[in-house]
């Protein structure tokens, strides 16, 4: 006796099709859909379900076509009638953005992408886009961190994404971020071999980096090569005031630019405090041969703030009565909030 398989319900094809895009497995959905092609071809639902593939995968254009055979089909199916509303609106958001960037108002620009961004949160595709874009009109502001976060943020949607790469080196450079600016340039320079502008880029973040390879303390300090030790002490306590890790929870980039301007500072005055130092610096004698500042074995930034202020100003109940932390030597009683003792000098090693 012949066995008859049971065929599947036609309408568990398209529930799985569609669960498979609810659920963000957009891939899947795709190749699924692509195996119902030939069964369903007719089929409003799936028309609409395969557009909605189509267009997470980044191809509006190809999507709208199948929103409109869908409508060809059954001119009143709503759902397709909902999917070209969607497409027109966020490609009209967009094209507005567009335009206000071309004329120069990067402010109305910023708006009309982050409206555009609103419209189909799920589309990460289309919306890593919109998030270059936006960084774009960032970088016209010249407000370099939202860029980066932007770019970030549009990587993650589309690792495949060389556009936000470049974009990317191009945020880091102007933070003077050398060396991550240099790693997307190499990324574009292997994704896009021919990109007609990455070389250039490439040897100029070298030559950037190996020039700051350098540091200029005097510029990090905000002073003159000619400042006086009072002056030097007062741009240290105003910067390192400004920039302590502590006042600076935001986003993990604003962190993490926080504690290397922190650092650096440090840094600067660690040499320019130093009479000797400070000497051998303006010399241009190498910092591996004067010593350096070691951030690993010797007095870290956040042990140099705490001795310069007597204590941590961000922190209550983490210092005994000398303003040190606990179980600092207790020979380094001298220190007052002015500053360090003329008496008293520490070797920095570079790490």
């Amino acid at each position: 006796m012949e066995t008859s398989i049971e065929k599947p319900n036609p309408d568990s094809n398209l529930a799985k099709l569609e669960a498979l895009l609810r659920s963000g497995k957009v891939q899947e959905a795709l190749n699924y859909s692509q195996e119902l092609m030939r069964s369903y071809s007719s089929s409003p639902e799936y028309l609409v379900l395969r557009g909605r593939c189509i267009f997470l995968n980044g191809s509006a254009e190809n999507a709208k076509k199948l929103f409109m055979e869908a409508l060809r089909l059954d001119p009143d199916f709503s759902k397709a009638k909902d999917q070209v509303k969607l497409i027109r609106a966020i490609e009209r958001t967009k094209e507005e953005g567009n335009k206000a960037f071309t004329s120069g108002n990067a402010r109305e620009a910023i708006e009309c992408y982050s409206r555009a961004l609103q419209i189909d949160p799920q589309n990460q595709n289309y919306n890593s886009v919109l998030l270059a874009n936006r960084a774009a009109a960032y970088m016209k502001l010249k407000d370099y961190m939202k860029a980066l976060e932007d770019l970030n943020k549009a990587i993650s949607y589309s690792p495949n994404y060389t556009k936000a790469y470049m974009r990317r080196g191009n945020v880091r450079m102007q933070m003077e971020e050398y060396d991550e600016a240099l790693k997307d340039y190499n990324e574009v320079k292997n994704r896009d071999p021919n990109h007609p502008e990455v070389d250039n880029c490439i040897r100029l973040a070298q030559d950037k980096s190996r020039r700051a390879s350098k540091k200029d303390y005097y510029k990090i300090l905000g002073v003159d090569k000619s400042a006086s030790d009072s002056e030097i002490k007062k741009a240290y306590r105003k910067l390192a005031l400004k920039w302590h890790p502590d006042k600076h929870s935001g986003t993990p980039e604003e962190k993490a630019r926080a504690e290397k301007i922190f650092k650096d500072i440090n840094e600067a005055y660690g040499v320019l405090s130093d009479q000797q130092k400070r000497q051998r610096y303006d010399m241009g004698v190498d910092e591996e041969g004067m010593g350096g500042f070691d951030m690993g074995g010797g007095i870290d930034p956040m042990q140099m703030f705490q001795m310069f202020f007597g204590g941590d100003p961000f922190q209550q109940g983490g210092f005994a009565q000398s303003g040190f932390p606990s179980g600092f030597p207790s020979g380094l009683s001298g220190f007052s909030r002015g500053g360090f003792p003329g008496n008293v000098s520490f070797t920095f090693r570079r790490g």
